[in-house]
């Protein structure tokens, strides 16, 4: 259900229907799993930031850093098409304890 039609259905009287258990656990945990890829993300990228001041110019650690850049990419990237995700079921969304 779109937001409009959500918005629609309660102007009419009707309640939106009820959101499944299983999307409710789902949901938690993406947002549990989110919160924990943010954390990873900002550990890689204070490592990224040890690895060049420690260690500018050692060419025997550039395959690490490249690794570690396209890890902590990818990360990111996660946490951007998550939070799409999770703002897109925000009618359904219940507070968080």
């Amino acid at each position: 259900m779109s937001r409009s039609e959500l918005v629609w259905s309660l102007l009419d009287g009707k309640l939106p229907p009820p959101v499944p258990v299983e999307l409710t656990s789902a949901v938690h945990g993406l947002l549990a799993s989110t919160d924990r890829m943010a954390v990873l993300s900002t550990d890689l990228s204070e490592f990224l930031r040890l690895l060049d001041r420690l260690c500018p110019s050692a060419l025997e650690l550039q395959a690490l850093r490249e690794s570690t850049r396209a890890l902590h990419k990818d990360v990111r990237e996660h946490i951007k098409c998550a939070s799409a995700l999770l703002a897109a079921l925000k009618p359904y969304r219940r507070p968080r304890p």
